[in-house]
């Protein structure tokens, strides 16, 4: 549910990282390449900023799970 799930993913589009707003630090983050590739997973940290090593320039799915709740946007590489 969008409602209670809000969440930010900046710069977008972006070259070399992005970050994500309204998560927690304990949520898992999958990143998918233009090929549908699973490229990265793992917890979110402190941080919140997540450099991909995406070098392919496309659209990349961002798979976020925070406890119950799921989400999945879309982040364009330039």
């Amino acid at each position: 549910d969008r409602s209670t799930f809000k969440t930010t993913l900046y710069p977008n589009p972006g070259s070399d990282y992005f970050h994500i707003k309204g998560i927690s630090q304990d949520a898992t983050i999958e990143i998918f390449n233009p090929n549908g590739q699973s490229i990265y997973s793992g917890k979110n940290g402190s941080s919140k900023s997540h450099e991909p090593h995406a070098t392919v320039q496309g659209v990349y799915i961002i798979r976020i799970v925070d406890g119950d709740k799921k989400r999945t946007l879309r982040w364009i590489r330039q």
